[in-house]
């Protein structure tokens, strides 16, 4: 199965749509607790330990791409919630699931930026009871939310107002 992903913001910032591969399903109190450890202390995300240990290089290939994968998520909200106008931003998220024999099943989410110590904690905590609804908590669905934030934070000036819309459907 794949996702579409789209976003709109000001000022002129546009993510065109794009179908992605849905790919693996995460856990959301393991993310949360992975992301809780990577606040923001002199040692960065290295202060977060790898929970999920297992033999093999291709597994310790694929815990090196979920960390980085919550880290640039982590960065990207962050450097959001840093902008001036913050207080009035906010990230909306709508998801859509289409299914062919059963009614689609549609969510929505809305991060304000009143950040705590962890800006990206606070959104996945939002975000994730809709993506499970809709069967988007998947690894792919994140790191894309991480691109189109990341390019969104790149565009915004720190003096800005943070408002980003992003459409997800399957």
């Amino acid at each position: 199965m794949s996702f579409q992903i789209s976003a709109a913001a000001n000022p002129d910032f546009y993510f065109a749509p794009r179908s992605e591969a849905l790919g693996d399903t995460f856990e959301a109190y393991q993310t949360l607790a992975v992301l809780r450890e990577m606040a923001m202390t002199p040692v960065g995300v290295a202060s977060g330990s790898l929970d999920r240990k297992a033999p093999g290089i291709i597994d310790l290939f694929e815990e090196i791409a979920f960390r980085e994968s919550l880290h640039n998520l982590s960065n990207a909200v962050s450097i959001l919630a840093m902008c001036s106008g913050a207080s009035d931003g906010s990230i909306f998220i709508g998801m859509r699931q289409t299914n062919t024999f059963s009614p689609d099943v549609a969510r929505s989410a809305t991060y304000t930026f009143l950040p705590g110590d962890n800006p990206a904690y606070e959104l996945v905590q939002k975000i994730a009871q809709p993506l499970k609804d809709t069967e988007m908590n998947t690894w792919n669905v994140l790191m894309m939310l991480a691109t189109v934030l990341s390019q969104y934070a790149g565009k915004i000036a720190s003096s800005g107002t943070p408002k980003i819309l992003i459409n997800l459907s399957s």
